[in-house]
């Protein structure tokens, strides 16, 4: 799970789903996504379909030469509620792994914690890595997963 990098607030009257990464936010996504080559790399990448969100995806995937053209955008996901956030992920396909899902808080934060049974805030462009043994996406519910580790701009 992943949230978007930081975002940029210099026009109050922008729209939400239309607000850019910062340059923080693009530094933070780039620097993630090279430390993320240390890890597994994504099977699939299914990203909020938001600027700021996809921004991320596009950015990650650069880093880690995953194929763009494979980041699969999904407008429902923006400010998606848990209900939401569990059909996504109970729709993936079995032959997938390692999943990244990008996208926004309060969402991520209660999807994980929701997961886990282990509160924890997901802030900007900081990554929980969770871990099953389920064999199923379709079989994820509460408490199915473990946070395996939880990365953050500051510690890379």
């Amino acid at each position: 799970m992943i949230r978007h990098g930081k975002s940029d607030w210099g026009n109050p009257y922008q729209d939400d789903f239309d607000r850019a990464l910062n340059h923080r936010g693009i530094l933070d996504a780039k620097n993630m996504g090279d430390h993320l080559k240390n890890y597994s790399n994504p099977d699939s990448i299914i990203s909020s379909s938001a600027k700021r969100a996809i921004t991320t995806a596009h950015l990650l995937a650069q880093q880690l030469n995953f194929n763009e053209k494979l980041i699969v955008e999904k407008k429902n996901l923006y400010l998606a509620p848990i209900n939401e956030l569990m059909e996504t992920i109970k729709s993936i396909d079995n032959k997938v792994d390692n999943l990244y899902l990008i996208g926004h808080n309060p969402g991520l934060t209660s999807l994980v914690s929701y997961l886990t049974d282990d509160w924890m805030e997901l802030k900007t462009c900081c990554v929980a890595i969770l871990e099953s043994e389920i064999d199923s996406w379709e079989n994820w519910i509460k408490g199915v997963a473990t946070i395996k580790e939880y990365i953050s701009p500051k510690s890379i």
